[in-house]
């Protein structure tokens, strides 16, 4: 049985996956423009803006790696609800009767058709 923590949950998976892609796509425009501004501060020699943006580089890049991977690992709502449902249904026992009997319905159909 599902609780209502759970079905919240279920229901909110979409906006945290949407969340963490946007973070995705933001850290790596931060990662660009601090390379960028690396670059530029390193052809300069400029020491007071190399190390701000080397730390920035760093941080922007594993951030992006972090939020890549939670994007990579968290289910959607739909790969969810089937996370819950195929098993239940699977290993629920009147469900398996009904396709015996679906299958045998069908075959006497089909005799019937045939006389």
């Amino acid at each position: 049985m599902i609780t209502p923590m759970q079905m919240y949950w279920l229901l909110k998976l979409d906006d945290i996956y949407v969340a963490f892609s946007v973070a995705v796509v933001l850290s790596i425009l931060v990662l660009m423009g601090s390379t960028v501004i690396l670059c530029a501060s390193f052809e300069a020699g400029d020491v007071k803006i190399y190390k701000p943006a080397r730390i920035s580089v760093l941080v922007s890049l594993l951030s992006a790696i972090l939020f890549s991977c939670a994007v990579t690992f968290l289910p959607t709502t739909k790969q969810m609800a089937a996370i819950y449902v195929v098993p239940a249904i699977a290993n629920n026992e009147k469900i398996q009767q009904i396709g015996g009997k679906t299958l045998d319905i069908s075959n006497q159909l089909l005799d019937l058709t045939k006389e």
